[in-house]
């Protein structure tokens, strides 16, 4: 099966469906014949599988003793599929957010998910009202960058610097999220929070001074910075 029959699978085609569809994306019109000449296939399974993607709104079929068949254009499907599954998304957050607890758990999750991660990540910055302070590696920076937009222009106090990999961020000395690799963790305990933004301010600072030095900022301007740091760390607590 090619990478792009694979991708197909994804969005709802059986393996022969997705081979059919992405041989007649190269070759059409074609009749079922040819198809099950070209992919290998056995002539029955492959008629079989043109009627589920003709039922499926995927390809289109000449009327006609031949029935030479000719694939939906890519874009059409897709922007198809992207509407029916944002319909689908708000169908079901209607159906459950209603029942969805809304408890605040002071537990200690894990997750091996990165791509968990920067969801959750993007998810506390959409929700954050106050404050926002994170470390990230840059490929994260690039996914988080539109929420961290939107949180500037909201008035959010955020502060961020890039590292070499790995994502730590807490928002209103609420929620925190940090880990690197394939390990994550996350919490809504406000107690846990304020130890991981404790230590990431001092990081950022640690980053701002090594910012400053290379700028070649001497001795006072670095000692008004760390007063100033000390006077905000203060005033949050």
């Amino acid at each position: 099966m090619s990478n792009a029959a694979q991708y197909l699978t994804e969005f709802g085609f059986t393996g022969l469906e997705a081979e059919i569809y992405a041989f007649l994306l190269v070759e059409w019109p074609a009749s079922g014949y040819r198809i099950a000449q070209a992919i290998k296939k056995p002539a029955a399974n492959t008629y079989k599988a043109i009627e589920t993607l003709d039922q499926k709104g995927a390809i289109l079929i000449e009327e006609g003793d031949k029935r030479l068949c000719k694939p939906v254009p890519l874009d059409e499907l897709i922007e198809r599929w992207g509407r029916e599954r944002e319909a689908l998304t708000a169908k079901l957050k209607s159906e459950l957010e209603s029942t969805a607890s809304t408890e605040l758990d002071a537990r200690i999750y894990t997750s091996r998910s990165r791509a968990f991660a920067i969801g959750r990540a993007q998810a506390m910055l959409q929700a954050s009202k106050k404050s926002a302070h994170f470390l990230a590696d840059s490929a994260a920076l690039d996914q988080l960058a539109e929420d961290s937009q939107a949180a500037i222009e909201r008035g959010v106090d955020l502060v961020f610097a890039e590292v070499p990999n790995g994502l730590r961020i807490v928002v209103d000395a609420r929620l925190s999220l940090l880990g690197r690799g394939d390990l994550f963790y996350f919490a809504e305990n406000p107690g846990f929070a304020e130890e991981v933004q404790a230590g990431l301010r001092a990081e950022l600072a640690i980053d701002r001074i090594r910012k400053m030095l290379a700028e070649g900022a001497g001795g006072k301007r670095i000692t008004k910075y760390l007063s100033s740091f000390e006077l905000n760390l203060n005033s949050e607590e």
